[in-house]
């Protein structure tokens, strides 16, 4: 792929085409062993998309890519990252708050 990664989050915009991060996702967190004297709550917080990452290869071998360019306007940021050919292929991450949970994609080569 040869383009413009660009991020105005929850949207991430490719060239020729469009990846979205869900702006919200539903993760079922369960203590799984309460200590002695506590009880186990849950705060009822939404998991909301807080973050997008852009890597080289896969995510787990932790090659992430720094922006290119940095835009602000009427108190909104975008990213963007050019991306060109490349044989590990590139990934996105879409991270959220009020967990360690994410949604990983590669991002299509063409």
């Amino acid at each position: 792929m040869v383009g413009s990664l660009r991020c105005a989050c929850p949207v991430a915009q490719v060239l020729g085409g469009e990846l979205q991060c869900p702006a919200t996702i539903a993760v079922d967190q369960r203590i799984s062993d309460t200590p002695a004297g506590w009880t186990a709550g849950y705060n009822g917080f939404t998991d909301q998309l807080a973050s997008v990452t852009i890597y080289d290869g896969p995510p787990e071998q932790g090659a992430s890519l720094v922006y290119t360019d940095e835009k602000t306007a009427a108190g909104r940021v975008s990213q963007i990252w050019r991306l060109g050919p490349n044989d590990r292929g590139d990934w996105i991450t879409c991270g959220y708050s009020n967990t360690s949970a994410q949604l990983i994609q590669k991002i299509p080569a063409e």
